[in-house]
């Protein structure tokens, strides 16, 4: 289910106001140390939620898999950008 707010592509492409509608993706890559991605994580919900001692040792057994592997996580983030040429 999308959110109402949601971009609706076939909006855009349907609109007599363009012309040339097309999807352009930009990909980044954010590369995280163990430190920074705990810090991250400490700011999603599912996490803030669980109980201090859950959430303690939870973070410990990932910064120990995060620092047997190289102590960085990378983040692939994908931006859709949907350039057009307005018409008239």
């Amino acid at each position: 289910m999308r959110h109402p707010g949601a971009f609706r592509p076939e909006e855009l492409r349907g609109s007599p106001w363009f012309t040339g509608v097309e999807l352009q993706q930009v990909v980044t890559v954010v590369p995280y140390a163990t430190a920074r991605y705990l810090t991250l994580l400490t700011t999603f919900s599912p996490h803030r939620m669980l109980p201090e001692p859950q959430r303690v040792r939870l973070h410990a057994a990932l910064a120990d898999l995060v620092d047997a592997h190289g102590g960085v996580v990378e983040q692939k983030l994908t931006t859709d950008l949907w350039p057009a040429r307005r018409t008239g």
